[in-house]
């Protein structure tokens, strides 16, 4: 069979379906033009030289990596040098063949090692689903053989070689990235790390293919195989130089590779999907028809290809799929555009290294809400379709700009062509965009930014960055101030020229009405339409706070009239970062600028936050609080020594120090020259420090913590450095606080008490000795005269530590003798109250008991106020002992009054308790006549005067208990009497009523309350019975002498009340007489008409 491909005019096949290269090379590598060039550099280095060299290859699969060795072989053959290709294969002996090449060399002429096709250690990695064992021993045999090369005066003899067999070798070896970056120098850094290890050189295949690389690469090959007839062809104009293809056709296959392989298109792809096309070409006449195509998408793309639709569109005739089956513009019959699938389109073909041609032409797709097409890089500049493609030129690339029909794009040639639509295109490819009314908005917001002008654009950057609205300020600046607590205080300013940051570098911060808002930085953005950015550029002469460098703290990004559409292009790609998930491919452009500048910013940004942690302070927490914190940081700078909660900020290695903040706003301060009071000092440090990054540390805390060092003194309410002359006064201030002090401790404390002023001595005498050690370290100190050293000012800083430890002590005491003589005070006040409380007693006594009481409560005052003048001259603690001491003994002896009266009031109440119910006894005794009386008892008050004045509070208390057992005694025989004095109630009141009746008496007798526990009533219902008694009985005497008859037999009748039943017999029984007796009285009775007959009452 002869050779197909003859029928095209290629002298073999010049495609690889397989994307292999062919064993004889007839074309030259195409975009590696760089790559090659630093080999080439790379081998002038080691051709130099007498010693080895490491050169690493790295590129994808199928990126071109052993082209590209290919190709620098061909080179050296031009050197003369030896060359050895081979792979690093696992299961060949590639040690045993390396070491038979070297054995057989001549050391004297260089030789230099290609290592391809160590994609079969990947291959091993990803098979055993990471480094295993035994990968990882291959891997080490294999970099071990390089190690051994590079090294041989320690290798060799391992190798049975002599050092000179190993000598001027040169080492170049193609890895993945996946190989060479996550194993090789992870497991092997020794040999692969490049700042450590024994790389000369990393050079990274460029893995970008744009559309104009790979049209080349094609027309590339196609003339390295064509026989002498087509080339002159060709040269003729006869032929197109794609033939059989076209551009068309790789166009489309060129947007549908890179769909395959995630918007990266890879040589090997294109290689065999071009080189499929080309069989199909081959067995079908030579020819590239549009059902030829629609097969080869079919059977090869199918999986990347929306057949349905294909289908559909087949049905519109070959006008619609030769739109359809293209990548680029093509011209078409009119008609087609009344499907509503298609759409008219200009296309114009520009430089894209012409400035001014891209300027005009990106202008035109903004306003038609495309974005700026960026061409500082050819490689970036590939195929968007319905937008722009690129094709190879003899000498650059050509850019093709599609816009729509109605564009006016005077001053350009241009031509009308059609394409489908592009949600049409993007359904053909399977390339499903949810965010179509996303790319709607970005449409619009293009529209906005093309018109906007530059310092809007910048504005609006600053704005999208920060996710504030920037604020224009007094001086005609946009800024925005982003103020994190955790971050560095940032202000983001547009700017028209780099002077503008001076003032906001003088002040380190920006002015807000009227007011400077601190920050620790600024990023500018300079735009100036009326200058180039070359023009921008310059140093600025000033340190940021007169302090720091400027460089360290201003990022100035400038945009000339010549950089106005990256601007906007940084806006553009901000924008798609924000709103889309996934990026559209004809965005990329702008993303990676806004990526790019957001990286800028970010490095910037993280520069600066370094550089600000050095000066953060902070103080671990301590269980005393702050204070003590800041004392024990000056405490271990004096000692020289620091433990695990001394901060970093104030260590200098494995030495305490002063920290860097110190000794800037020391500097800082010198230059001022002169005094500053507490609240602008505070200010400067706002300024000076990233304050919101600084933990449990404020302002004030500073410049504490630098009094406390001796590096500031407080003169006139203001604050002075001690250096440059100061230090003098420095210690002379001190000396006079020590001064003071020792004037303190020598006081005495005057204090009124009641009515009394003592003078009472303070314990500070125990201080005066370390008083004095500091006033010998003042007197010492006072020599130096000029600026002090570290040892001087430790010095200073230790009075001040030893004077506030003082201070402390004194405060403690004073605090502890204060809260002494407050307790004194109380303790008297208490006293008086005690005394004055029993001076006029409330107590039921008789005036003479309570005249006694008065006299002991005198003398008690008196010995009172002799204890307390006597604590003059004491010292407060002893003063307060001794007054506890009296508070005491005078306690007990009121309250021992108290019970004294106490008792006293209650034997007079038991006393008068008992007479009364001795009263009450004799009355009752009236009543039912049974004798039972009580003895009257001798003036008890007497006796008890008598015990008073003897202090016999026992006695007195005997004299109660005495007392309580009579009452009850008493009550007892009362509660007895009473009884039986109700009885004789009954009969009195049956007795009253009978002689009412009668017509005898007129009063009625009101039974008397007997059960009342008051005694003073009981005696009087008593009193009351005892008249009626005396009442009833004179009535009875007067009739029983009138009519002769007993007295106790009218008692009797009397006592039965009016109209009972009288019976003889049991009359005569109770009043001892016989009954006649009894019945002739009663019969007296009848007839004086006070009985009824038979008888009643």
């Amino acid at each position: 069979m002869g050779n197909p491909y003859e029928a095209l005019g290629f002298v073999d096949r010049p495609l690889n379906p397989s994307g292999l290269p062919p064993v004889v090379r007839r074309y030259v590598t195409m975009g590696l033009e760089k790559e090659i060039s630093e080999i080439m550099k790379a081998v002038e280095v080691f051709l130099r030289g007498s010693d080895n060299m490491l050169l690493v290859v790295v590129g994808p699969y199928g990126f071109g990596k052993s082209d590209l060795l290919d190709d620098v072989e061909e080179r050296l053959k031009g050197l003369n040098v030896d060359v050895v290709r081979t792979a690093l294969s696992l299961s060949m002996n590639i040690k045993d063949y390396l070491i038979n090449r070297f054995m057989s060399r001549d050391p004297s002429k260089p030789l230099i090692l290609m290592f391809d096709e160590a994609d079969e250690l990947t291959r091993a990695v990803s098979m055993s689903g990471g480094v295993s064992g035994e990968v990882k021993n291959s891997i080490m045999q294999v970099t071990g053989l390089i190690r051994a090369i590079l090294e041989p005066r320690n290798y060799a003899s391992l190798l049975n070689l002599k050092p000179s067999d190993l000598s001027r070798v040169m080492i170049i070896a193609a890895f993945t990235p996946q190989l060479y970056y996550s194993i090789l120098k992870n497991n092997v850094p020794d040999v692969f790390d490049i700042a450590r290890g024994r790389v000369f050189k990393e050079i990274t295949i460029d893995d970008r293919v744009p559309y104009w690389l790979y049209e080349a690469i094609i027309e590339n090959r196609l003339l390295s195989y064509s026989k002498p007839e087509r080339l002159k062809a060709i040269n003729d104009g006869k032929l197109n130089p794609l033939h059989p293809f076209n551009r068309e056709s790789l166009s489309l296959i060129y947007l549908i590779a890179r769909r395959m392989e995630n918007g990266q298109a890879s040589p090997r792809n294109l290689i065999k999907l071009t080189s499929k096309l080309l069989e199909m070409i081959t067995e079908d006449d030579g020819q590239l028809t549009v059902n030829l195509m629609i097969r080869f998408l079919t059977s090869e793309l199918g999986k990347y290809i929306n057949l349905s639709l294909l289908n559909e569109l087949k049905t519109y005739g070959d006008d619609l799929m030769h739109v359809a089956l293209s990548g680029i513009p093509v011209k078409a019959n009119p008609s087609v555009e009344l499907t509503g699938l298609v759409e008219k389109v200009k296309v114009i073909e520009i430089n894209p290294e012409n400035a001014s041609e891209l300027h005009v032409i990106n202008n035109l797709r903004m306003i038609y809400g495309k974005p700026p097409i960026a061409a500082d890089d050819l490689r970036n500049l590939s195929i968007e379709y319905g937008s722009y493609y690129t094709v190879p030129m003899d000498k650059g690339v050509k850019l093709v700009v599609i816009l729509p029909a109605e564009a006016d794009v005077k001053g350009f040639i241009s031509h009308e062509a059609y394409v489908l639509k592009k949600s049409i295109h993007d359904k053909l490819l399977g390339l499903t965009n949810p965010e179509t009314s996303s790319l709607d908005e970005l449409s619009s917001f293009i529209r906005q930014v093309a018109t906007a002008k530059p310092i809007d654009v910048a504005s609006r950057i600053i704005s999208m960055i920060t996710k504030s609205e920037p604020i224009k300020t007094q001086d005609g600046l946009r800024i925005v101030i982003a103020d994190n607590a955790l971050d560095a205080r940032l202000a983001y300013v547009v700017l028209t020229s780099p002077e503008g940051a001076l003032g906001v570098a003088a002040n380190c911060g920006v002015r807000v009405n009227g007011q400077v808002k601190h920050v620790d930085g600024l990023i500018g953005l300079i735009v100036n339409d009326q200058l180039l950015t070359s023009q921008l550029q310059g140093n600025l002469n000033v340190k940021w706070c007169g302090v720091y460098d400027a460089s360290q703290r201003i990022l100035l990004i400038n945009y000339g009239s010549d950089n106005v559409e990256e601007l906007r292009g940084i806006l553009i790609g901000l924008y798609v970062l924000s709103k889309f998930s996934k990026i559209p491919s004809e965005y990329a452009s702008q993303v990676q600028s806004a990526t790019r500048f957001i990286e800028r910013i970010s490095a910037f940004r993280d520069s600066l936050r370094n550089q600000l942690l050095q000066y953060t302070l902070g103080l671990p927490r301590r269980r005393e609080g702050k204070r003590d914190a800041i004392r024990s940081v000056v405490k271990s700078w004096v000692d020289g020594t620091i433990d695990q909660l001394t901060p970093s900020a104030f260590k200098c290695g494995d030495k305490p120090c002063i920290s860097r903040v110190e000794a800037t706003l020391v500097n800082y301060l010198s230059s001022l020259k002169r005094p500053i009071d507490e609240k602008e000092l505070e200010y400067v440090i706002r300024g000076l420090f990233p304050i919101q990054l600084w933990r449990d540390f404020k302002e004030h805390d500073l410049i504490d913590l630098m009094r406390l060092r001796g590096l500031l003194f407080e003169r006139n309410g203001k604050y002075v450095v001690t250096i440059n002359g100061g230090f003098n006064e420095a210690v002379n201030d001190a000396c006079l606080r020590v001064r003071e002090l020792a004037k303190l401790l020598n006081g005495s404390v005057p204090i009124s008490i009641g009515n009394i002023n003592l003078t009472l001595q303070t314990g500070f005498s125990a201080l005066q000795g370390e008083v004095k050690e500091l006033e010998e370290e003042c007197r010492l100190l006072t020599t130096v005269i000029s600026n002090p050293t570290e040892d001087e000012l430790k010095k200073l800083a230790k009075i001040n530590l030893s004077l506030i430890t003082l201070q402390d002590k004194v405060n403690e005491v004073k605090e502890n003798e204060g809260k002494l003589i407050n307790e004194m005070k109380n303790t008297i006040s208490n006293l008086n109250t005690l005394i004055n409380s029993l001076s006029n007693p409330e107590v039921n006594v008789d005036d003479a008991i309570k005249d006694v009481v008065r006299s002991k409560v005198k003398e008690l005052q008196e010995t009172v106020m002799r204890a307390v003048g006597n604590l003059n001259g004491l010292s407060i603690d002893k003063a307060y002992e001794a007054l506890k001491s009296l508070n005491e003994n005078v306690s007990k002896e009121i309250n021992r009054l108290r019970r004294e009266l106490e008792l006293s009031a209650s034997i007079l109440h038991y006393a008068h308790e008992h007479a009364v119910i001795a009263l009450i006894l004799s009355k009752a005794s009236q009543l039912i006549g049974n004798g039972d009386e009580i003895p009257p008892e001798d003036n008890i008050t007497d006796s008890i005067i008598e015990l008073l004045s003897k202090d016999a509070l026992d006695d007195l208390e005997t004299v109660l208990s005495e007392y309580e057992s009579r009452v009850k005694e008493a009550r007892g025989r009362l509660i007895d009497v009473i009884s039986r004095v109700k009885a004789k109630a009954a009969e009195l009141y049956n007795s009253v009523n009978w002689l009412r009746h009668k017509g005898l008496v007129n009063q009625d007798l009101k039974m008397p309350n007997l059960d009342s526990v008051n005694l003073s009533e009981l005696k009087a219902s008593i009193d009351e019975l005892v008249n009626v008694n005396g009442m009833v009985t004179s009535r009875l005497n007067e009739l029983a002498s009138k009519l002769n008859v007993p007295l106790s037999v009218l008692r009797y009748i009397a006592s039965m009340g009016p109209n009972v039943g009288l019976d003889e017999v049991i009359m005569a029984r109770e009043l001892g007489m016989e009954s006649r007796e009894v019945i002739n009285y009663l019969e007296t009775l009848w007839r004086a008409k006070l009985v009824e007959k038979r008888y009643v009452s």
